[in-house]
Formats: structure tokens, C-alpha cells, sequence
């Protein structure tokens, strides 16, 4: 009886473990998939700069971002939902969802 119980102990705790494994692994997936989006349209953002000599401080809209970034502007969202913040040209762009100082 004790092993029987030892055994199916063992297999809820595996299970258990696989279950938050593959979960954190999802999770780390989406936030890095974020930060790849983000790059991407920071280096827009910089094109945007430098082509218009925008200094620091000016204010750009994800508009004008998406024309630099083309047809695979319409696949930069955040995969949790998450909305990006552009800031300032000069400043970093934050996800709402994956604050910068997560990444």
C-alpha cells in the first residue's frame, strides 16, 4: 500500500514539475520574442533619427515607425498583450507588459 501511494505520489510530483517547466519556458519564449520586437523598432526609431535629424527629446508615433519597419510591422505586438511605449527618440522603449528593467 505504501509503495502504491510512494508511486503515485512520485508521478503528481513529476507531472507537477513538467507542468511549471514547460509554463516558464512559454513565458521566457514571449518575453524574448518582446525584446526582439523592441529592437526592432528601436532601430527604426534611430532611422527615424537620423534620417529627419531628429535630436533628443522628439516624439514619434508608432505610425511613423511601422512605414521604416515595413509589412512585418503588423507582427510586432507584444505576445502577452503587453503595449509599447515609444518614448522619446533618445529613450528606450518599454513594454507595458515586460517593463524594461525585466529585460
Amino acid at each position: 500500500m505504501k509503495k502504491k501511494a510512494l508511486i503515485i505520489l512520485c508521478t503528481f510530483g513529476i507531472i507537477y514539475i513538467s507542468v511549471v517547466f514547460t509554463y516558464k519556458i512559454g513565458e521566457e519564449r514571449k518575453r524574448i520574442r518582446c525584446m526582439d520586437n523592441i529592437e526592432i523598432l528601436e532601430k527604426a526609431k534611430m532611422r527615424f533619427g537620423a534620417t529627419y535629424g531628429a535630436g533628443l527629446g522628439s516624439k514619434i508615433s508608432m505610425k511613423v515607425l511601422k512605414s521604416y519597419i515595413g509589412e512585418e510591422s503588423e507582427k510586432l505586438r507584444c505576445p502577452c498583450g503587453g503595449k509599447y511605449i515609444l518614448n522619446e527618440v533618445g529613450e528606450p522603449i518599454i513594454c507595458s507588459c515586460h517593463r524594461q528593467e525585466n529585460m
